[in-house]
């Protein structure tokens, strides 16, 4: 354990984890941890330690605009350079981190969101690129001007996406919006170190039916997950593009709750806890009394706001969800993905 230090400087993230209070994290993953907020308490657009004891962001500072105050996502956007800086996405706007308690706001038009929008967002091009699910519209940020991004595509005159990732030299865009008509299987992969021009030879359609819920990348590959199957996505220099299927029927049936790293994936699937390992097959890692005790407490109908982090050197999977009747997440477990038991249940405290 002597490579690894005890957050101590940075107290006022350490709500980011709820029990990071004596957990010791290796330094060159602070950002991965940094970055979640899926375990913390988001109050009026303030980031707060889910035991109450601190905010993120200054106790003055409101982040987005009445009504679309949910914090989406704090990703760090990465220059060629090597300098870094923290962003925050509501629904309505995009901030900067400038100071310990300041946020800037770098967005000059709403950005189209909804509280429940899903981000997802790509470092790409020596620029900060993202999307929210709902308006499709794909934003850019390079340090001094935001823009909505002008793609230009094959054949298409206005290109949307509910997701986007980057990939080696591409931007990969899925379940596309071309020209006011929706294909809620395709995958669309820019020109490679051209990453805002699409051509009809990088398009595909991975399924007849079905909808993509969201992806990540695996090792050297992208995974892509519906909401009733999984796919598999490479680039071969050979071949180009190549795809399979890798398991049918079972999908991602909370999209928020996909997490994970390059070496393992997790969900949760219609049919439990998911696990996806490279090298291996999707595995369901709970059993009959984890799916009784969670799958069961899920709200049907507010189940798509359950969320997900995996903390790899912790080897803790933390979900967080609304259980039957609430509208909110109001639920938080723990799950050890080595010993494959469930550690921790418990209320949390106020809307997430």
């Amino acid at each position: 354990m002597s490579d690894l230090q005890v957050l101590g400087t940075l107290t006022g993230w350490a709500g980011i984890n709820t029990d990071f209070l004596s957990i010791k994290l290796p330094p060159e993953d602070e950002s991965v941890y940094l970055t979640d907020c899926d375990n913390v308490i988001i109050r009026n657009g303030r980031i707060i330690k889910l035991r109450g004891t601190d905010y993120l962001n200054s106790v003055s500072t409101q982040l987005g605009e009445s009504g679309k105050r949910n914090v989406l996502g704090v990703p760090i956007f990465r220059k060629y350079d090597g300098t870094k800086a923290l962003m925050a996405v509501t629904p309505s706007k995009l901030y900067q981190l400038v100071s310990d308690e300041t946020w800037t706001e770098r967005s000059d038009t709403d950005i189209g969101g909804v509280n429940d929008s899903i981000l997802s967002y790509a470092n790409a091009d020596d620029k900060f690129y993202f999307v929210l699910d709902g308006s499709g519209i794909v934003y850019e940020w390079d340090g001094s001007t935001f823009q909505a991004v002008s793609f230009t595509a094959e054949s298409v005159t206005t290109l949307k996406a509910k997701f986007l990732l980057e990939y080696k030299t591409f931007l990969i865009l899925l379940n596309t919006n071309e020209d006011t008509t929706a294909y809620y299987q395709r995958f669309w992969a820019s020109n490679p170190g051209t990453i805002t021009t699409f051509s009809s030879i990088d398009k595909l359609d991975l399924e007849v039916e079905g909808v993509i819920n969201g992806a990540k990348k695996l090792e050297n590959s992208i995974i892509v997950y519906f909401d009733q199957g999984v796919y598999r996505v490479e680039f071969q220099d050979s071949y180009g593009w190549v795809h399979e299927a890798v398991v049918d029927g079972i999908g991602l049936y909370c999209p928020k709750t996909l997490t994970g790293t390059k070496d393992v994936h997790y969900w949760i699937s219609q049919e439990g806890l998911m696990e996806y390992r490279k090298g291996d097959i999707p595995r369901s890692i709970s059993d009959t009394k984890f799916d009784k005790l969670i799958l069961e407490d899920i709200d049907p109908v507010y189940y798509y706001r359950a969320t997900a982090q995996y903390y790899p050197h912790l080897h803790q999977l933390f979900i967080s969800y609304p259980s039957s009747g609430s509208t909110h997440n109001d639920t938080q477990i723990i799950f050890d993905t080595s010993a494959r038991e469930l550690i921790s249940k418990k209320t949390l405290l106020g809307e997430n």
